[in-house]
């Protein structure tokens, strides 16, 4: 499938379960301008080889071809291959007589070529089961009465017509079309006919695309029994559903499920048709999970093949070579493994090639055109990204009676460009019109489509410290959300985070305690390698426990937090993130309530593995964060000179940090530095004085800054008034 990744969706990855959101107040630590970077891993490491290199090694293996047997386990003759080539064209005239409808026509030429089939290949072959299934179905549609016929015409034309419409990127129509067929094909036919799982697959994937997984997954699980049960579950047939609920595990964030049901499907097709453009589409899903997985090697090696196999096959300007193109292209971004040249390039390429085999109206072309104004942001050129966003927004105010969510989605785009180039103003007001058009999407009755896009924006208001805004749309991601009876899982526990987060730093703590408390419970429920997930929850509520001076029930739940770090059934290593930065509210806590030597060995723990951090990943936020906590830690102890000496130390690098991206996060953290060190520092002396009167002139700037650009927390309110506001 399509990586459409834009620069609304990379402000969601930018906020949703960041430990670092957790200590620093929300945004401060991962809230660049909107980047196709996952949160927690930028992209550090230099691309060692480039595209065309990399393309190169993996091309050096030639395609894999089909390879058929005889019954006796022996290479076909000449005659023999001959004689398959001419059954496969007569399964191909099969398939054309039944979709005009010459049911006799079609039973007669799928019937000899089962019989040549028979002949010569052994009973598993795929395409001799294919054959059979064929046959059988048009002996049963040719035996039917003329009145059954007409209607399972009319299916299979509504089926061809929701193909057709997805094709086009219609996923309403095609939905609509795939369910009427479906309608009739289970008054006439039995619940496990093949018919019926073709239907469902198609209408699962026109499912997935409208957001509406719940029903999407019941279609493609509906589809893969019928399929194994009919062709058996190691037929290609069988591999296209696979797909399917591959691409379907990953929009539901299932990375486990998604690798397994797409790793069968490559080996299902690979063993039974070698390298074709359908295992190329499941080749190129299946990279997508392992990068959700963490496995970025077999990821790389798993898209580089599709993109080879399709350019060898269906040539370098067909479609699918344009999906590959931009999937790449995405898969550079999110791994750092890319050059920014590179990137760019596979951009504007996949561009122009889905300009002239779709169109410039097909969804695909606009989304790779926000995914071009995408990289552009992300290299800093916010003129080339604002004229693509704003040529979208332009086309689609030509027809305001066709309301989508697309058409918010492009708003939400554009006006994260404007807030990338410092056009708050600008920003706030395109995304408020996308808001106003999302609640007109909801009330027209497309719920998940407006849901999915409100998510975003309250992701993006929130990743750019806007609280008021992304106080707003949380909540009404929240009470739409809870329509009906949401299953825990870990979208909910993102959103219960996040409302939290926002209440925390707005000031409102009880009701962050409430809403983390609800996340909290939401994470109980998970099993397994999930229940890792339920840190980032703990770790939120501590925070507002600590800032309403409840220590007890602060230390309480990160004790819950360190416990699942240190699970045998999770192995997490002892030098994860995860770990540090649990180790560290804890020592935090202990500070605070005056067990400042354990406090002090709790954080120098988490010291040692945030400076490997830091070699490994080039990020220095988590070490910034905890030189500060020790510093609070020796002042507490009475030793102020290191407390001064520590605090220096973080601000010197978050000085580093912003030099590197002079945003409203960078100020923010900037600012946080600053009001620490100004706690620390001496004032029985002139030189302190003087360093003293100079770090609040800066601090009252940066906080001024904020407060331009409506970025200013509860906390940074009242430091402004401290500082004579």
């Amino acid at each position: 499938m399509f990586d459409r990744f834009t620069l609304a969706v990379a402000a969601r990855c930018t906020v949703l379960l960041t430990v670092v959101s957790v200590i620093f107040g929300g945004a401060l630590a991962f809230g660049q301008p909107p980047t196709s970077r996952p949160a927690g891993e930028p992209a550090s490491r230099p691309a060692q080889f480039s595209h065309d290199e990399l393309v190169k090694m993996i091309a050096k293996e030639p395609l894999a071809v089909e390879e058929y047997h005889s019954k006796a386990g022996k290479p076909l003759t000449e005659e023999q291959l001959a004689d398959i080539e001419k059954a496969n064209k007569l399964v191909e005239s099969a398939l054309q007589s039944r979709a005009k409808g010459d049911y006799a026509a079609a039973a007669d030429a799928s019937g000899k070529a089962l019989a040549t089939y028979k002949q010569i290949l052994t009973g598993s072959n795929y395409r001799l089961v294919f054959a059979q299934v064929l046959s059988d179905t048009m002996a049963q549609i040719k035996s039917a009465t003329p009145t059954d016929q007409k209607r399972l015409a009319e299916a299979d034309k509504l089926e061809a017509d929701a193909t057709a419409a997805h094709e086009k990127g219609d996923y309403e129509a095609a939905a609509k079309e795939a369910q009427q067929a479906l309608r009739i094909r289970e008054s006439l036919l039995n619940k496990e006919h093949p018919d019926i799982g073709r239907t469902l697959r198609i209408l699962g994937n026109a499912q997935i695309e409208l957001g509406r997984l719940s029903e999407a997954s019941d279609s493609l699980d509906r589809a893969l029994k019928i399929m194994e049960v009919v062709y058996g579950p190691e037929h290609p047939q069988t591999a296209l559903v696979l797909d399917r609920i591959g691409w379907l595990r990953i929009s539901q964030r299932k990375t486990d499920d998604a690798v397994q049901a797409l790793a069968r499907g490559v080996r299902i097709m690979r063993t039974a048709e070698g390298e074709v453009p359908e295992l190329a589409e499941t080749l190129d899903n299946l990279g997508t999970a392992l990068v959700n997985k963490g496995d970025q090697d077999r990821a790389l090696k798993s898209k580089l093949r599709a993109y080879i196999i399709r350019e060898k096959i269906l040539g370098p300007d067909a479609r699918d070579t344009g999906v590959s193109l931009s999937n790449l292209a995405w898969f550079y971004a999110q791994t750092g493994l890319g050059s920014p040249a590179d990137i760019l390039s596979l951009r504007k390429r996949a561009k122009t090639i889905f300009e002239k085999t779709l169109g410039l109206e097909h969804p695909w072309t606009s989304t790779e055109s926000i995914n071009l104004a995408h990289e552009y942001a992300a290299a800093g050129e916010y003129e080339e990204a604002r004229k693509l966003c704003e040529q979208l927004v332009a086309k689609d105010q030509e027809h305001p009676d066709k309301l989508s969510d697309r058409v918010v989605d492009r708003l939400i785009n554009l006006g994260g460009v404007y807030l990338a180039m410092g056009r708050v103003d600008d920003g706030m007001r395109t995304l408020d019109k996308a808001y106003e058009l999302g609640k007109a999407l909801y009330a027209k009755g497309d719920e998940q489509l407006a849901l999915n896009q409100m998510d975003g924006l309250a992701n993006l208001y929130w990743s750019w410290r806007l609280f008021e805004p992304a106080e707003k749309v949380s909540e009404t991601v929240d009470t739409w959300s809870k329509k009906g009876d949401p299953k825990p899982d870990e979208t909910m526990l993102g959103r219960l985070v996040r409302l939290g987060s926002i209440y925390r730093e707005l000031g409102r703590l009880e009701d962050a305690k409430r809403v983390l408390n609800q996340a909290v419970t939401v994470a109980d429920s998970f099993k397994g390698d999930d229940v890792v997930k339920g840190i980032n929850p703990l770790l939120s509520l501590s925070l507002v426990y600590e800032k309403l001076g409840q220590l007890e029930d602060a230390e309480r739940v990160a004790e819950q937090a360190l416990r699942i770090t240190e699970s045998k059934q999770l192995k997490l290593a002892r030098t994860s993130r995860a770990q540090a930065y649990t180790i560290m509210t804890m020592g935090r806590i202990q500070v605070k309530r005056n067990r400042t030597d354990i406090g002090q060995f709790s954080l120098e723990d988490a010291r040692k593995i945030f400076e490997r951090d830091e070699n490994r990943r080039g990020d220095p936020t988590g070490l910034i964060i905890v030189l500060q906590e020790l510093a609070a830690c020796y002042l507490a102890q009475g030793d102020k000179a290191q407390a001064v000496e520590l605090d220096r130390q973080a601000l010197s690098q978050c000085r580093e940090l912003a030099e590197k991206g002079k945003n409203v996060n960078m100020k923010a953290m900037l600012a946080n530095a600053i009001k620490q060190l100004l706690t620390t520092l001496p004032d029985d002396s002139a030189d302190a004085k003087k360093e003293s009167g100079a770090l609040k002139e800066e601090l009252k700037q940066l906080l001024e800054d904020l407060r331009t650009n409506h970025a200013l927390s509860a906390e940074n309110e009242k430091w402004l008034k401290e500082l004579g506001d």
